[in-house]
């Protein structure tokens, strides 16, 4: 759904446990279970229109990147996780 929601052009805040963190680096990370983190970035890119702006720009830089072509995340992803249980 991130990725997704990314190439649609959304500002996406993510775990910092999620594989697509591993994959994308302009997104704003959170630790799952810190609600007043998560509440900050989001009101954050609610009110800020130069953050928004500056994370779909950046985002988008990346997802044109040939090395993260429409399967690339994916493959990121999974070698991600992967490592995690080896």
């Amino acid at each position: 759904m991130a990725l997704e929601s990314l190439r649609a052009g959304t500002p996406v805040i993510i775990s910092r446990n999620s594989g697509v963190a591993e994959a994308i680096a302009n997104l704003l990370t959170v630790d799952f279970w810190d609600v007043n983190d998560i509440a900050d970035k989001m009101l954050a890119v609610v009110n800020d229109g130069v953050l928004a702006r500056e994370l779909r720009e950046r985002t988008s830089e990346e997802l044109r990147d040939l090395r993260l072509g429409v399967d690339e995340p994916a493959r990121l992803t999974s070698e991600t996780y992967a490592a995690a249980v080896d």
